[in-house]
């Protein structure tokens, strides 16, 4: 994944994902020409683009989402980018990765991704240790499962054992 923190903006949204993906086109409050000076009016300019071209939004929605290790949910407000098949599909504004912490500075003010993603070695320390974690309910469940059906041989040994001391016991009297 690439970050760019540079949009100084809350996010940006393809309207593809919109329709494709979250099938949430009825949500896109869109922009009306004729309101030349509200703010909505002002805001459809989203950004200017390296090449030049003004890239203009055609509405804004507002999302709530979280990341895979968040047990925040964030609400942003996204622009509506008009579009098939561009090279993105949400830019996450530095307001919205500031406010909500989605990287914290570390060490020397450098910037982590949070969570950390795991390296090949811890991945597969993780994997050994459910494996042997794994190994070891499975012979814990032998076990019980071997000690559940001696302790029934025992109860039945015994239960013939008082069947017999009673029989015997009634033969001797008679």
């Amino acid at each position: 994944m690439i970050l760019d923190t540079g949009y100084e903006g809350h996010g940006l949204i393809t309207y593809q994902v919109v329709r494709d993906i979250l099938d949430m086109r009825h949500a896109v409050t869109e922009y009306d020409d004729a309101k030349s000076h509200d703010e909505e009016s002002t805001n459809k300019s989203a950004c200017v683009c390296l090449n030049g071209e003004e890239l203009r939004a055609i509405g804004k929605i507002t999302l709530r989402w979280k990341g895979r290790a968040f047990r925040k949910v964030i609400i942003t407000t996204f622009l509506v980018i008009p579009g098939e098949n561009l090279l993105w599909q949400i830019v996450l504004g530095s307001p919205v990765i500031r406010d909500n912490g989605i990287l914290v500075t570390a060490g020397f003010g450098g910037m982590l991704p949070v969570p950390q993603k795991k390296t090949a070695e811890e991945r597969a320390k993780d994997k050994q240790r459910r494996k042997e974690h794994e190994d070891e309910v499975a012979a814990n469940n032998a076990n019980v499962i071997a000690h559940k059906k001696e302790k029934e041989k025992q109860k039945q040994k015994d239960a013939r054992n008082a069947t017999d001391t009673n029989s015997s016991g009634s033969k001797s009297r008679g």
